[in-house]
């Protein structure tokens, strides 16, 4: 039984999630921590995921936001 979803409007929210990622990835991974977090948290918006978490994790500690990391 279907809920009524659009399930192609979900893909699409889904697919946007993993790319936010993989945007705040590459860039911690070149160095470059600018926007990092903010890709996680548009990651985080789009879909409660535990990459999301971690990414927003990976980039306070990148900028020294200890604090916030610990959140």
């Amino acid at each position: 039984m279907r809920c009524g979803c659009e399930l192609g409007m979900l893909k699409t929210i889904s697919q946007a999630a993993e790319k936010e990622i993989s945007v705040g990835m590459q860039k911690l991974k070149m160095g470059n921590t600018v926007g990092v977090r903010d890709h996680a948290m548009r990651s985080w918006q789009l879909k409660k995921s535990a990459n999301a978490a971690k990414l927003v994790f990976l980039a306070n500690i990148a900028e020294k936001k200890y604090e916030e990391a610990l959140q």
